[in-house]
């Protein structure tokens, strides 16, 4: 039971990861193309 737990929270806290690494990649790029940089990703 501890290890679904476990499991459970890892995907949520991946999901809320990647919004947040979704976010960010966004206004990364946003950014870069306002400053007319080249984009890393």
């Amino acid at each position: 039971m501890k290890v679904q737990k476990g499991e459970k929270y890892y995907y949520y806290a991946k999901n809320e990861m990647e919004e947040l690494c979704m976010l960010l990649c966004n206004s990364i790029t946003a950014w870069n193309s306002s400053n007319s940089q080249t984009t890393y990703l």
